[in-house]
């Protein structure tokens, strides 16, 4: 997101970042510090699980972020996937947002699925105006939504992918969405 704030402000490969350009990009250098302290648990089990997957947006970016629950209750995060929010489509409302974060959640969960053989895949999410058009199964006039609903219908049918809600605050997803790294 940093870089989309400065290709707005027309900032040239060879400019010199302004004062409060250059703090924000100190902080990024810092958080990509910390990342190398992070430990992560390599070559979790599959076995009898199930696959929650999460999704949450904001004006600035939207993303997905996957768990995996075994029986004996330990949940292990699998995987994430975040996007820029696009600036120049000016038309996209944050229903419209919500709707393109659900259908990158439905590939994931897809994706995973397929990769790892879970049959019982869950999406969830805090948009109830997505989930109404998801439900409703009707065209859409609208071509964005027409086809994105259209392909997270055929992604229900075809993997037996469930959609619940879930309310804001208790979404994991909603750290993708905060405007840092």
């Amino acid at each position: 997101m940093f870089l989309q704030d400065l290709w707005e402000e027309k900032v040239g490969w060879d400019d010199v970042l302004s004062k409060s350009n250059q703090e924000k990009a100190k902080k990024i250098l810092e958080q990509f510090r910390l990342i190398r302290e992070l430990k992560f648990k390599w070559g979790v089990k599959v076995g009898n699980c199930e696959l929650h997957v999460f999704t949450d947006d904001s004006s600035q970016a939207y993303g997905a972020v996957a768990y995996l629950r075994r029986e004996e209750g330990e949940r292990n995060v699998l995987a994430s996937k975040m996007r820029v929010t696009p600036k120049k489509q000016a038309k996209l409302t944050i229903p419209k947002l919500e709707l393109l974060a659900l259908t990158l959640v439905f590939r994931l969960g897809k994706h995973l699925s397929r990769l790892l053989d879970i049959q019982n895949v869950t999406v969830w999410t805090d948009s109830k105006v997505a989930m109404a058009w998801v439900d409703s199964r009707k065209g859409n006039k609208n071509t964005l939504i027409s086809n994105r609903v259209g392909e997270i219908n055929s992604i229900q049918q075809e993997c037996g992918v469930g959609l619940q809600y879930v309310p804001t605050n208790c979404n994991p997803a909603d750290i993708l969405t905060w405007g840092e790294l």
